[in-house]
């Protein structure tokens, strides 16, 4: 199957449930109004989302395509048809084998029973974290058919992407700082872990930095202030200190011009600079650095580097 990865996360976002299935819609020709499934029933399917979720974390395309009927069908949300468990399955092989693990968010909206033995779910789901591109979530509708043996499982899938309100466009020059980044410096280790927030909104950053068995971390925030029209950072430092940076898009990069003050209630100034650069690095350096009005030393310039398997292991 040739399809954009983009195209193909969107798709699967809702590879949990809707649509209407030949059978289900016969059954439903006869059946009662619609009402709450009962207690069993209701925690049944909460467990079939839940399971989904699970499969999906741990990469698991053949458990998620054996919550399905046999001849189940899951419809993207372009129209395309995916019939039966080994499509299923290869769908979500393929999509696995060209991203790294990631988690669905499940939310359902409602549950209704229309006959003893259907149940329609609608809900909305997401990745995490966030894909590439402008944020987006999955409305889904779902059938599922109880089988002889008192099990529940998806008939049929459709989903239908919807676009979240965010200030993701005034953000996405920042993309190239999200990960996993470290660096040893000066006898110290560096990691910098960075990512958004579910709507992309924020971007939130964690530096830990360790030495001689000490560390030390700061939490930053890093989104769209209309109040002053910029990209804006707020830093927290564990030791108490804390500062506000005005973000700049360069050519190759990013000038950070940061007021702050310390536990002490000594004010700080400095301009920052961060660059992407070559195989998966990124540089910082920092200038024009101030403690109480007085000028302070600049650091050595830092690169970081995104760990590579065994570092991670």
């Amino acid at each position: 199957m040739a399809c954009h990865v983009g195209s193909l996360v969107r798709s699967l976002m809702l590879g949990l449930l809707a649509g209407m299935s030949t059978a289900a819609a016969a059954q439903e020709t006869s059946a009662p109004a619609s009402s709450a499934p009962t207690e069993a029933t209701e925690k049944a399917i909460r467990q079939s989302a839940s399971d989904f979720s699970t499969a999906f974390k741990q990469q698991d395309a053949q458990a998620i395509a054996e919550l399905w009927t046999p001849d189940g069908v899951y419809v993207d949300e372009e129209g395309v048809q995916h019939v039966g468990r080994e499509a299923i399955q290869q769908l979500y092989q393929a999509f696995f084998a060209a991203n790294d693990p990631l988690e669905m968010q499940i939310y359902i909206d409602s549950m209704r029973q229309v006959t003893d033995d259907v149940i329609v779910e609608q809900g909305t789901a997401k990745l995490v974290p966030a894909p590439l591109g402008a944020p987006a979530a999955s409305k889904y509708v779902a059938i599922h058919v109880k089988q002889n043996d008192g099990k529940w499982l998806m008939d049929s899938v459709r989903d239908s992407s919807v676009d979240i309100p965010t200030t993701y466009d005034r953000l996405v020059h920042l993309e190239m700082l999200v990960g996993d980044w470290a660096a040893d410096h000066n006898d110290a280790q560096i990691s910098l872990s960075s990512n958004w927030n579910p709507t992309k909104t924020f971007l939130e950053r964690r530096f830990v930095v360790t030495h001689d068995g000490q560390q030390s971390t700061s939490t930053e925030i890093i989104g769209w202030d209309p109040s002053t029209g910029q990209v804006t950072s707020w830093t927290f430092s564990d030791d108490g200190s804390h500062n506000v940076g005005h973000w700049t898009a360069l050519e190759d990069g990013w000038v950070v011009r940061n007021r702050g003050i310390t536990a002490a209630g000594v004010p700080t100034a400095s301009t920052d600079f961060w660059a992407p650069l070559l195989d998966d690095a990124l540089g910082w350096r920092s200038t024009q650095r101030t403690a109480g009005g007085a000028t302070v030393a600049d650091p050595q310039a830092v690169v970081l580097k995104k760990p590579t398997s065994d570092t991670k292991n």
